[in-house]
């Protein structure tokens, strides 16, 4: 019962994980749109966004 909790913890782990990535990749193809069209504010907006994510996901790895 434990080895399948444990398995089903690390798949979530994983798939959470995934999901962040995901949503950094979508931050910083947003970040280089928004480059384009000369929207540097938004930009901004977005970095803090990209560093908060970043600094969250690093946390998350360091407590495993």
């Amino acid at each position: 019962m434990d080895d399948k909790l444990n398995e089903v913890k690390e798949y979530t782990r994983r798939v959470s994980r995934r999901e962040d990535l995901v949503y950094m990749n979508q931050l910083y193809w947003f970040k280089d749109k928004l480059i384009e069209e000369e929207m540097y504010e938004e930009v901004d907006r977005i970095n803090k966004c990209i560093e908060d994510e970043y600094n969250n996901l690093k946390n998350d790895i360091n407590k495993d």
